[in-house]
């Protein structure tokens, strides 16, 4: 066996436990990492990207939001998520059908568009006698 050949340092995941050498292979790059890698392993990052996406399309699909997903939810700038019961009564009550500012309504539409004009003719555009006399 050569001894000069060196060997890449190992880490453990933190939530596999699993002692893995320390490369592109079996984790992902990470430029904020001194090393350059993440501490998760590749399998567990996957892992939780895989349910992350499952919950979302869930609650996509079924328009039932769990506590994780409304959390993530209410984080974005441009989401109102009701605190209470109350305040989705509140909300209910002063809805009057009027659409907010704020949202956006892409409803297809059917649009008819006019039949263009006849093009005005001024004269100039006739092309030229170009016939030997």
């Amino acid at each position: 066996m050569r001894t000069d050949v060196l060997t890449p340092p190992h880490r453990t995941c933190p939530d596999c436990e699993r002692s893995l050498p320390v490369t592109s292979d079996h984790f992902h790059k990470d430029s904020l990492r001194a090393d350059g890698y993440t501490r998760r392993c590749a399998d567990c990052r996957n892992t939780i990207a895989r349910e992350r996406y499952a919950q979302a399309l869930r609650a996509m699909t079924s328009g039932h939001y769990d506590v994780n997903y409304l959390v993530y939810i209410s984080t974005l700038s441009n989401v109102w998520v009701p605190t209470s019961f109350d305040a989705l009564e509140a909300e209910d009550i002063t809805d009057c059908g009027v659409p907010d500012d704020s949202v956006i309504d892409y409803t297809p539409r059917e649009r008819i568009t006019p039949a263009h004009p006849e093009p005005v003719r001024h004269g100039h555009e006739r092309a030229p006698d170009i016939s030997m006399k």
